[in-house]
């Protein structure tokens, strides 16, 4: 009986499947006094804390970015003007590093809105919202701005932007999503926002701070922030999705604390066809070797304890029938 029982454990975990790599959706803490970086259910809107950005924070996190190429998080912050620097962002511990500042920005600039890497260019875009809205490129070597031009927006707030896969550059504000000429900053189309049910009333303004695609399916996801007018406070964030082509926002949650500075970063590639070192974790013929090395990756400690434990029992049961004989 104990023989059977240990041939299907085994069974399970040699044909479990594996689980699947997914995007991981990045956010930054919004009430934290010194900044964190969090993780959010991309169902629920729940958040998780990662690590604190740590002393090289000087203000806000207001948007991020991830370039693919270099496998790198950027972070910008905003409300503090020319000092406001472009960050590298550790995924593991939540740290920031500085790459730079311009010293000698636009006239009209008053910090990161928001950041978005263009498909295919991994060229960084930022918008400027608190007095002028603007469309700059960044360097993501020295952090130098270039004024691409100005967004005639008739919006005051949220100033979110995202590319779609195709390259196509959305601009949304408290009013409208726009989509906009990444060469020239010209409003191409203009949508009106409209919020779908499950949104609480907004206390005062609400507007959408930041905006990333999921790379996996291309969904828009928007953070809507909830409070009274003005560039800094907010009471309230929620998670949704928006439609790109009717702007109808859809509600996912209610963030734990409120975020800004949503981003997606998507799972390290799968290794090439005859790759002489495979890293997969999710090896289905690892998982029991993972047992005895103590390297279990994705299968359970406590499956592997099950294992060990029928293990033990049949090795003291033939022991037993051996001194009886």
């Amino acid at each position: 009986m104990l023989r059977i029982a240990f041939t299907a454990l085994l069974v399970a975990i040699l044909v479990a499947p594996s689980a699947a790599a997914q995007d991981t959706l990045f956010a930054a803490n919004q009430v934290d006094p010194a900044g964190s970086l969090l993780t959010v259910n991309q169902v629920t809107g729940a958040t998780t804390v990662v690590g604190a950005f740590g002393a090289a924070s000087i203000d806000k996190v207001s948007g991020m970015a991830y370039n693919p190429a270099t496998d790198t998080l950027l972070a910008g912050s905003a409300f503090d003007g020319a000092a406001e620097p472009l960050y590298s962002v550790n995924r593991i511990t939540g740290l920031l590093t500085v790459i730079g500042a311009d010293v000698t920005p636009p006239a009209t600039w008053d910090g990161f809105s928001d950041l978005a890497m263009q498909p295919g260019t991994n060229l960084l875009f930022t918008s400027d919202g608190f007095t002028t809205t603007t469309l700059l490129t960044v360097s993501q070597v020295l952090a130098d701005l270039t004024l691409i031009g100005t967004v005639l927006a008739p919006g005051a707030a949220g100033n979110a932007i995202e590319f779609n896969a195709a390259g196509t550059l959305f601009w949304v504000d408290d009013l409208n999503l726009h989509t906009i000429a990444p060469a020239t900053a010209v409003i191409l189309t203009t949508t009106a926002v409209t919020y779908g049910p499950g949104f609480p009333v907004p206390p005062g303004l609400r507007r959408i701070n930041s905006m990333t695609r999921r790379p996996a399916d291309g969904v828009m996801f928007v953070c809507v922030a909830d409070g009274p007018a003005g560039p800094v406070t907010f009471v309230t964030t929620h998670l949704g999705t928006i439609d790109l082509v009717t702007a109808i926002v859809t509600f996912l949650g209610t963030n734990t604390v409120p975020i800004d500075a949503i981003c997606f970063v998507p799972p390290p590639p799968a290794p090439a066809a005859g790759a002489a070192v495979d890293p997969d974790p999710h090896d289905r013929r690892k998982r029991l070797k993972g047992c005895f090395v103590g390297q279990a990756g994705p299968i359970s400690s406590s499956l592997c304890w099950m294992l060990g434990l029928v293990l033990v029992t049949l090795i003291a049961k033939t022991s037993l029938k051996r001194a009886i004989a």
